[in-house]
This record gives C-alpha cells, sequence and structure tokens, in this order.
C-alpha cells in the first residue's frame, strides 16, 4: 500500500485549505517530523508519499492559480526535504501524478534543478489514483530485489504507459462545483441519470471516453473497456472508489463475472475525490501491451 502522505507544505497562509494537513510554519521543523513519519511507515510495510511539493497555498482554482515563488523562498521553504536526502547522500525516486493533471511534476523538477543534487529521479507517472498505487508497488519489489535507482527508473518507463484506468462518476454536481461542467449540463445530465466514463490517457490526461445512462449500463461500459486491454497478471488489478464503496463492489462482481478477479480495492484521496464526489468507482491495471 501507498499512503499519501505526510504534507510537507509550510503554513504560510492562514486561509489555505490543506493547512490541516501541514506540521508547522518552520519548514526545518515540518522536514524533521515528516522524515520521522516515513521512517514510521515504512517500518510498517506501505509507503509513504510526501506532498505536496507544488508550492500549495490556496485550494480554490488551484489547478489554474500560477505560484510565484522567490528562489530564496523555495530553498528556504520547500526544498528542505530535497536538500535532507543530499546531505544523506540518498537516492530518492519520485513518483508524481500526472503533469497534464497537476504542476506537481513541473515543480519537483525545478526543485531538483534548485538543489544541484543528481540522485534524485522524477517520473511523471501519467496517470492517477490507483494507477499511480500500481506503479509504486512495482517500484517497491524492485528495490526489494536489489535493483539501483536508476535501473528502477528505466523499467517503470517503460511500464507506465501499460497502466490503463477506467472509471465512472455517480454525480455531476461536485464536477460543477470544481468549474469543469456547467450548471445547466449538471442538472440536465442529473436529470438523464447520465453517468460520465472516464479514462487517464496514454499522454496522462483525464478524457471522458463515454456517457452511460444508469449505473449498470456505466459499469458495462467500464468493463468493454477494459476487455480491450490484454491483463498483464505479473502486476495487481485495483479497484478505487470515493466515501461509499457500494459502487466498487458491483464493479468488483461484474469483473469476476467475466474472469476478472481484483487483487486490492483502495479509497481514492481527498485531492481528486474532492472534485469527482461521493460514489465514484473504476478499475486500474497494468495491460499487455
Amino acid at each position: 500500500d501507498a499512503l499519501l502522505g505526510p504534507g510537507m507544505n509550510i503554513h504560510r497562509h492562514p486561509l489555505n485549505g490543506r493547512n490541516f494537513e501541514y506540521f508547522s510554519e518552520d519548514p526545518v521543523l515540518t522536514g524533521n517530523m515528516a522524515a520521522a513519519i516515513c521512517r514510521g511507515i515504512a517500518q510498517s510495510g506501505p509507503t509513504a508519499t510526501i506532498k505536496h511539493f507544488a508550492c500549495n497555498n490556496q485550494e480554490i482554482n488551484r489547478i489554474k492559480h500560477n505560484a510565484v515563488v522567490s528562489e530564496r523562498a523555495l530553498r528556504e521553504c520547500y526544498l528542505k526535504c530535497f536538500e535532507e536526502a543530499a546531505k544523506n547522500g540518498d537516492e530518492v525516486i519520485c513518483i508524481l501524478l500526472s503533469s497534464s493533471i497537476s504542476g506537481t511534476c513541473q515543480c519537483a523538477h525545478l526543485a531538483k534543478n534548485i538543489s544541484e543534487y543528481d540522485n534524485i529521479y522524477i517520473i511523471d507517472s501519467l496517470t492517477a489514483t490507483g494507477g499511480i498505487q500500481v506503479i509504486t508497488e512495482y517500484a517497491r519489489r524492485l528495490v526489494a530485489e536489489g535493483l539501483s535507482a536508476e535501473a528502477i527508473v528505466e523499467k517503470i518507463e517503460a511500464m507506465k504507459n501499460r497502466v490503463r484506468l477506467f472509471a465512472a462518476f455517480d454525480t455531476l454536481e461536485y464536477l460543477y462545483k470544481g468549474g469543469r461542467l456547467s450548471k445547466s449540463s449538471a442538472a440536465i445530465g442529473t436529470l438523464a441519470r447520465v453517468k460520465p466514463i472516464i479514462s487517464v490517457s496514454e499522454a496522462g490526461t483525464i478524457d471522458v471516453i463515454g456517457k452511460a445512462i444508469g449505473r449498470q449500463k456505466a459499469i458495462s461500459g467500464i468493463l468493454s473497456n477494459v476487455e480491450k486491454y490484454e491483463i498483464d497478471p505479473e502486476f495487481p488489478i485495483v479497484t478505487v472508489y470515493t466515501y461509499d464503496a457500494e459502487n466498487c463492489e458491483k464493479l468488483e462482481d461484474k469483473l469476476a463475472k467475466n474472469g476478472i478477479n481484483v487483487d486490492v480495492r483502495t479509497s481514492i484521496g481527498a485531492v481528486i475525490g474532492s472534485h469527482v464526489g461521493p460514489g465514484a468507482y473504476g478499475v486500474t491495471y497494468v495491460s499487455k501491451n
């Protein structure tokens, strides 16, 4: 399992909606606390994923917001975890949310350049949520096999375009609230019981690939897309959901009836979950080609 945390941002603005996830105003204290939490998580087995390395100081319109930050602020406030890695001589592999969805990857590249430390490897996952979990678990397996960081990155880069993710939304309300759908379209879609079916493309973008009337047809739509890409049994099949797993359970039943057995069910994190709303569900896996 991979835990999306701890949060490494600092308290720079009292109105930042994510301050509750962060530790303090002091980057040194924050870095030490996050390091201790990562060590504790690792002792129990899961992987810790430090976030949000994107100068994330606001929630409203944060995907389109341009954070203008001086080099001094970046060094003194946001680069401590990278600088500590350099100081300890560690190798760091960062597997990040698709650059087509978030600015985190670009900010990480900027941070690496400023830190002037070569043993930081940044991977644009070109996927999200359960897809990142599949890639992270693969990386952990390669670490256990004793591969070097460079070899691990090479293997991940070779497989990441085979990660497939198909999902459906149970409500259009949160797409409207997030500015991704007009109020009239959301209202009409809700009355018609429209369930958008989405995928993450090989370019890392979130695309609407279909619309179904009702949950059963949406689940059938997900299954038909899964069947287009033969599943690679070397990797786990992961289902994802938000808030209530009922829809996800029905998807798993449908998959099982068609000979597809799910290995892991995982909850979608708050970042993506807040945009898709409760009742969303989907499946992610690695295809053979």
